[in-house]
C-alpha cells in the first residue's frame, strides 16, 4: 500500500528536502530550533504538528489523540531536513504539544541518511522506520526504556535494553509520601543523568499518580484488557522530564464498595503477559504486601480486584500494640505458622485469635519467638479464606499466582498449599519488568 507523500506508481520513499538549496534555506546555524517550533502561530495541535515536521516531502503517519479520543491521521509538513529530528521532537513537543498524543512510524529514508539524525533507525523493506513513541518529547528509540515503580515509601527504577533484557537497576527509600516535588524532580533527574540512553522513554506506575505524588490521576474502570491500560497512559511532565505513566484501576468490589489498584496493575499486566493460561483462560493472582491485592483475570482482562489490610494491619501490630513485644523477628514456614493459618480460616472471631498471641505467650504455651509466625498465620489464614469465599469459582481452576516479594509470597503459597489450593510465585521485579515491556510494545513497537 502506498504510503502517503510518495511519487505516483513508485514504491521509493520521498525525500527529505528535494534540493541542495532547500536544505541551505532549512539549516539553523546557530543550533538553536526554528522560530515556528518556539512561537507557533496556533493553539490547532494539528497545525502545529503539521508546522513542526514536515520539510516538503516529509512524511509523518501518526495516531493523534487529545484527551481521550484518539483518531489516525496522516499528513506531511516540514521540519529544517539538517536537524537531529530526535531533539526536535522532544523539546518541541515537551514546549507546546499538552495532552497530544502522536506515533512517529515512517521516515523518508534518503533524506534522514543526509540530516544529522543520531537516532538509529530500522530498515524493513524500503522503510526505515524509527520504532519511536512521541509523547510531549518522550520518544521509545533504540535505547530500550526506563521503567519506575514509585510507592508511597520506595522508589524503584529499571533500565531494560532494547532486546527487552534488564541491564541496571536502582532502588532508594524515596517515596512519594515523603518528599517534597523539588524531591521528586531530584529523583526523576538522578534516572535519567544515570541512563541517558534510555530515558528518551520514561515509564511509571504507583503513587506518584496519586493525591500524595506529582498528580492525581483518575482510575480506570474494570473491566479492562491490557491493551487498552497500555493505550491510556498518562503524560506526565516533573521537571524537565516527561513520563508515561499508569492511572491505576477501580471497580466494584463483591460487596458493592469501590476498590482501587495505583501500580499494581502493572505487574498484573506482566503476570498475564507471561501465563498463557490467564491470557485465555480465567485465574486468579495475589499480589501480598502492605495492601494485599486479589485480582481476577479472565480471556486477559482484569475483572474486579479486592484489597485486604493484611500488611499493614500486621505492621500496626508489631509496633504500637500491645504484641509488639509478642512479634519480634521474620515469620517462617513452620508448625506454628500453620497452626495460625488453621485459626485464621476458620471463619472464628479475628480479634480473640489475635489476642491469643499474648495469652498463650504469657501462660508458656507459645515461645516468644514464635509468636511473629503464630500471628501471620492468623492474619493470612483469615486472609485467604475470605478469598476463597470471594472468588470460589476460580480457586482450584488452577494453580493460583503469587507476585511480590519472596519471603511474603512463600508464606502465602505455604498457607494456600496447606489449605489445598496450588500457587505457583512470580517475583514483583519480573512481574513489573514484563507489565512495562507490555505497555512499551503496545504504545511504542508499532512499525509499518
Amino acid at each position: 500500500m502506498a504510503v502517503p507523500g510518495e511519487c505516483p506508481g513508485t514504491r521509493r520513499l520521498v525525500r527529505v528536502g528535494a534540493a541542495a538549496s532547500s536544505r541551505r534555506r532549512n539549516r539553523v546555524t546557530d543550533n538553536r530550533l526554528p522560530r515556528s517550533v518556539h512561537e507557533p502561530r496556533d493553539t490547532d495541535p494539528q497545525a502545529r504538528l503539521r508546522e513542526w515536521c514536515g520539510v516538503p516531502g516529509f512524511v509523518m503517519r501518526c495516531a493523534l489523540s487529545e484527551g481521550s479520543q484518539p483518531g489516525p491521521t496522516d499528513f506531511s509538513g516540514s521540519i529544517a531536513g539538517d536537524r537531529d529530528i530526535g531533539r526536535l521532537q522532544a523539546r518541541a513537543a515537551r514546549r507546546e504539544a499538552s495532552g497530544v498524543r502522536f506515533e512517529l512510524s515512517g521516515f523518508p529514508l534518503r533524506g534522514v541518511q543526509r540530516g544529522r539524525v543520531r537516532r538509529k533507525l530500522w530498515l524493513q523493506g524500503r522503510t526505515a522506520v524509527a520504532r519511536s513513541l512521541v509523547t510531549e518529547g518522550t520518544g521509545l528509540m533504540d535505547g530500550g526504556f526506563v521503567a519506575i515503580d514509585w510507592g508511597s515509601s520506595n522508589f524503584r527504577a529499571y533500565r531494560v535494553g532494547p532486546s527487552g533484557k534488564l541491564l541496571d537497576r536502582l532502588a532508594t527509600g524515596d517515596g512519594v509520601a515523603n518528599m517534597e516535588r523539588e524531591g521528586m524532580v531530584g529523583a526523576v533527574d538522578t534516572v535519567v543523568s544515570r541512563w541517558p540512553p534510555a530515558a528518551h522513554a520514561l515509564f511509571c506506575c504507583g503513587m506518584i499518580g496519586s493525591s500524595v505524588g506529582w498528580t492525581e490521576l483518575p482510575y480506570l474502570d474494570c473491566p479492562i484488557d491490557p491493551d487498552e491500560v497500555a493505550r491510556r497512559m498518562t503524560t506526565m511532565t516533573i521537571g524537565d522530564n516527561v513520563l508515561r505513566v499508569s492511572p491505576g484501576l477501580t471497580c466494584r468490589s463483591v460487596d458493592g464498595f469501590p476498590d482501587v489498584i495505583r501500580g499494581e496493575e502493572v505487574l498484573c499486566l506482566g503476570a498475564i503477559r507471561s501465563e498463557e493460561r490467564l491470557r485465555r483462560g480465567r485465574g486468579l493472582l495475589c499480589l501480598p504486601g502492605t495492601h494485599t491485592k486479589w485480582v481476577a483475570i479472565r480471556d486477559g482482562a482484569v475483572r474486579s480486584f479486592s484489597t485486604s489490610l493484611v500488611g499493614e494491619l500486621y505492621e500496626a501490630l508489631s509496633t504500637s500494640s500491645l504484641l509488639q513485644h509478642h512479634l519480634k523477628g521474620d515469620a517462617q514456614v513452620s508448625e506454628v505458622f500453620r497452626l495460625g493459618v488453621d485459626y485464621g480460616a476458620s471463619g472464628g472471631g479475628l480479634m480473640r485469635f489475635l489476642f491469643s498471641v499474648r495469652s498463650r505467650s504469657v501462660v508458656g504455651e507459645l515461645a516468644y519467638e514464635d509468636g511473629a509466625s503464630f500471628a501471620s498465620g492468623i492474619l493470612i489464614g483469615s486472609d485467604i479464606r475470605d478469598a476463597m469465599d470471594v472468588y470460589a469459582d476460580l480457586m482450584g481452576v488452577s494453580p493460583l499466582v503469587l507476585v511480590g516479594e519472596a519471603g511474603l509470597c512463600e508464606l502465602y503459597r505455604a498457607a494456600l498449599e496447606h489449605l489445598g489450593q496450588d500457587a505457583v510465585v512470580t517475583p514483583a521485579e519480573e512481574a513489573c519488568i514484563e507489565g512495562f515491556k507490555f505497555i512499551h510494545d503496545v504504545i511504542g513497537g508499532a512499525s509499518q
